[in-house]
């Protein structure tokens, strides 16, 4: 969409919104080079609109205008006239009158220098006269700068809207620099109405200028709050709705319930509830840990929860506001996490995390998401400390030592520093086995820590069931075995999680639907290569064994690789399987 398209559609917008669309009202697009719209001391230029033709008061006035923030952010406003319409015209009439009287006083003035002249011209030298051109220059360029000048048209109206009142002022030829200085002789101030925004482009990206969104206060400090609000013409796939502007605390937690629900999750025993509640009962502290077995569901918890906040019913779309953050094995300090300055190319390597941080400033009134996903995977303490530090501290977050912003890989303007905004909530996952470090006492204190190791096969296969209705069959084959099982291993930690179980039965449903195995077959198959591979343990697990032997022996495959374990466990005193 080029410009012109952009500023026709925000025009027309802001019509609508205003009733502005009829012909008693009068619209100034100022987007062009010589009238666009510019910060002054002590105010805000709107523009230069040409206002010459009119005759008739209008029923209001919409001066439209843009600011453009580099890298690429534009905030296109409205400036509504309508109470004082009226004063509005007094004061381009004044202006006129005024213009009028100052030329006819620069006629009668030029008309009396030209006889002066004509008299020194019979008695003086032509090198007294030159001198004489100079210095009657110098008195007419004195006398014009002693005075604000007006013209008898107005072609060019300059209209400005001062920081102290927050009112409008006019005039018709030449420009102000400063606003903060006595405005008494200057005509009626005009008062404004209303102040729309919309800013260009609607998608949310970390590439926004972090002074696009201070600049909306700066609306709200000249003319107030309750006459500044923001309108969204322009159609994109991740434009902000309603929906994304909820805070979740303030949205009814059985709507998100529901949205959980329709996009497939399924967490038993309230989980929901309690992750609901410990995300949202602190204003200024959004950080939740979830733990348990693999494949119980948390990620999905973090990233379902998320879309349900923001209103988004498929998980096919990308949510901007939802960051996934995988941590590495290898990270030993922050800049994993928060990003580094790279020497070579000159630009600040951003990370999601930070991504998520700079967005959440950039748009306030969002919630932003962002899950790091197998935190323990490294020492947390290393690369977390900086960010738990802020996060309780409620001080800024230090990011590179540079005293101005660094360019982002993407665009952004990364700033030395920048504060935990209370928008961003902070979900990280853990699982428990040898691949991971514990959590130090110092993360655990500052998190709400939600175990996830419940699994419900019996309800998960019914929702599945009614999800899919083509693995109704599969599922008929597969849940007596799929429970016996989870209850068998469950009490010795190592029981299995819903990925397990789906993927168990797709695997099932495949094989009903080709027919390149049988049915016995390939429960067998799945029970080994997806039950059994995290089998371990000593003599405290013998007992299991034997449970399993017996469970196993319609399952030759499987039943061999129980009977082998326990050949381990008499040799060697423990057992392990694929390990």
């Amino acid at each position: 969409m080029d410009s012109q398209n952009r500023q026709k559609i925000f025009m027309s917008a802001v019509q609508k919104k205003v009733g502005g669309d009829s012909e008693e009202w009068k619209t100034s697009g100022l987007f062009g080079t010589s009238n666009k719209a510019s910060i002054i001391e002590g105010g805000l230029q709107v523009g230069v609109s040409n206002p010459d033709s009119w005759k008739t008061t209008p029923k209001g006035m919409i001066f439209a205008a843009m600011l453009r923030f580099p890298p690429a952010d534009e905030i296109y406003f409205a400036v509504i006239i309508e109470s004082a319409s009226y004063r509005f015209m007094q004061r381009l009439q004044l202006m006129i009158e005024i213009g009028q009287r100052q030329k006819q006083k620069q006629k009668e003035e030029k008309e009396n220098k030209g006889r002066i002249k004509t008299k020194l011209k019979a008695e003086e030298n032509e090198e007294e006269e030159k001198q004489e051109e100079e210095v009657d220059s110098e008195s007419s360029s004195n006398t014009v700068a002693s005075e604000i000048k007006y013209s008898d048209r107005n072609n060019n109206v300059v209209i400005c809207l001062a920081a102290d009142d927050g009112k409008i002022y006019l005039r018709n030829k030449q420009f102000w620099n400063n606003l903060a200085i006595d405005r008494s002789s200057f005509g009626p101030a005009i008062d404004v109405d209303q102040i729309l925004f919309a800013v260009y482009p609607p998608e949310p990206s970390a590439k926004r200028n972090l002074l696009v969104r201070d600049f909306v206060g700066y609306f709200v400090s000249l003319v107030g709050r309750d006459k500044v609000e923001e309108i969204q013409p322009w159609e994109s796939e991740i434009s902000l709705s309603p929906e994304m502007r909820r805070m979740p605390g303030t949205i009814p937690f059985a709507e998100i319930l529901a949205g959980v629900h329709k996009l497939g999750g399924y967490f038993a025993n309230d989980l929901v509830e309690r992750y609901h509640v410990a995300l949202n009962h602190l204003n200024h502290k959004h950080f939740v840990i979830l733990s348990g077995l693999s494949g119980t569901g948390k990620t999905s918890l973090a990233k379902f929860y998320a879309f349900a906040v923001h209103g988004l019913i498929n998980t096919d779309v990308d949510d901007p506001f939802f960051f996934m953050c995988v941590v590495r094995p290898d990270w030993t300090d922050p800049t994993g996490l928060i990003g580094y300055h790279d020497i070579i190319s000159g630009k600040y390597t951003v990370t999601p995390f930070l991504q998520a941080i700079l967005i959440a400033t950039a748009h306030k009134d969002t919630p932003i998401f962002v899950c790091i996903d197998e935190m323990n995977i490294a020492r947390s303490e290393f690369y977390f400390a900086d960010i738990l530090s802020a996060m309780e501290s409620e001080m800024p977050l230090h990011i590179h030592s540079n005293s101005v912003p660094l360019d982002g890989s993407s665009g952004e303007q990364v700033p030395s520093e920048i504060k935990l905004p209370s928008n961003l909530f902070i979900v990280g996952t853990i699982n428990i086995d040898e691949s991971t470090q514990p959590l130090s006492d110092k993360i655990l204190d500052r998190a709400n820590s939600i175990d996830m190791s419940f699994v419900d096969i019996k309800g998960f296969l019914e929702v599945l069931a009614l999800r899919y209705t083509e693995l109704t069959t599969a599922i008929d084959g597969c849940s007596r075995l799929l429970i016996q099982l989870s209850s068998t291993l469950s009490p010795y930690s190592l029981g299995f999680g819903y990925r397990v179980v789906e993927e168990f039965v797709r695997y099932y449903a495949f094989v009903e639907r080709t027919g390149v195995m049988e049915k016995a077959k390939a429960l067998d198959s799945q029970i080994a290569q997806k039950v059994l591979v995290k089998l371990r343990g000593g003599e405290s697990q013998r007992d299991l064994l034997e449970k399993l032997t017996r469970i196993l022996q319609s399952y030759p495959h499987s039943l061999k690789i129980v009977e082998g374990l326990k050949r381990q466990l008499e040799e060697y005193g423990s057992f392990q399987y694929l390990r």
